[in-house]
């Protein structure tokens, strides 16, 4: 069963993500605009994930940014975008706390940064992490990873934070045609405990933010509802990350845990969703040792975001068509 979205409109919500229609004429939107996450591949060089994007039939990608400088040089992104056809539809900003050389170290200034790409490359949204609460280590004891929180946040997290949300971040939207959004993330457990490892990350504050990427597999780790969350944010929802959870294993191929997803997917077309549904997946989840067993997993995992849009937005329409005059409004 699809949500039903709760509130029309939200306070200072604008841009791609929130309009209901893809043309100036008003023609619904019956396709959705799926990209895949260089993420999905990270073990493989970006030029490769840009040609296995191709392959699959994706219209676009997302990059994260990471250490690698293949991964921040606009010539060379534009370059490989131009050879496989993929267009760089949104980039993901570098981890905080993640050493990035030649970038700045705040996480602020890596934000202006990245906006600079995005511009640089055509990126129309940029993706933020939340800011962390507490530095964490990982130790191995009987054979089993824990996570140890050590520390409180670091300064630069405290002033990201309080930028994210004293104006900031709306600041730089203003400056900019690049949309901002923020990311939820997932829960940890530390010692046996499930806790928030970000400031923000709890679902009253996390509706604070204008524009929001909803990760479902984050979304899994808390144990709440993915469609009652989705309702919830409503309009917020600019851009989508989409990927399996289990209860244990993060980021799997749809179908491969146990969350709503093609109810989901069927909801954000029946709105004529137009922001980007990014296929997030895991490497280690997927047959990386085979090339072309891989590309037909992320095939496979395309088609499957397509026919679940193309089934809401014709869902949609239908509505509409028998509500005449007054139309869906969800």
């Amino acid at each position: 069963m699809a949500p039903q979205e709760v509130g029309a409109t939200a306070p200072g919500v604008s841009g791609r993500g929130d309009a209901p229609h893809d043309d100036p004429g008003g023609t619904p939107r019956r396709a959705a605009t799926i990209a895949l996450s260089t993420g999905s591949a990270y073990t493989y060089g970006l030029s490769r994930v840009f040609h296995l994007a191709a392959d699959a039939g994706y219209e676009g990608v997302e990059v994260i940014v990471d250490e690698r400088w293949d991964t921040r040089q606009e010539a060379y992104l534009n370059r490989i975008a131009r050879g496989t056809g993929v267009a760089i539809l949104s980039i993901h900003g570098p981890f905080p706390s993640q050493r990035v050389a030649g970038w700045p170290s705040d996480e602020v200034g890596r934000v202006a940064e990245a906006v600079r790409l995005c511009e640089a490359t055509g990126a129309r949204t940029l993706n933020l992490h939340l800011p962390e609460r507490f530095q964490v280590a990982a130790v191995t004891a009987m054979g089993r990873r824990f996570l140890v929180p050590f520390g409180g946040a670091t300064p630069s997290m405290h002033r990201f934070g309080e930028w994210l949300t004293g104006g900031g971040l709306d600041e730089v939207q203003a400056s900019t045609k690049v949309q901002i959004v923020v990311e939820n993330l997932p829960m940890r457990r530390v010692f046996g405990r499930r806790l928030h490892a970000h400031r923000y990350n709890d679902w009253e504050s996390f509706r604070q933010f204008r524009a929001v990427c909803l990760d479902t597999t984050h979304l899994g780790t808390t144990g709440a509802d993915l469609l009652e969350i989705a309702a919830r944010l409503g309009v917020r929802i600019a851009h989508v990350h989409l990927s399996d959870y289990d209860g244990r294993n993060e980021h799997l191929m749809p179908g491969r845990g146990t969350l709503p997803l093609e109810p989901f997917v069927q909801w954000l077309g029946r709105r004529h969703f137009a922001g980007t549904i990014v296929v997030e997946l895991t490497p280690h989840g997927l047959p990386a040792h085979d090339e072309a067993r891989l590309r037909a997993e992320f095939a496979r995992a395309r088609e499957f975001v397509a026919a679940a849009f193309q089934a809401g937005a014709t869902m949609g329409t239908a509505a509409t068509t028998r509500t005449a005059p007054h139309g869906d409004r969800s």
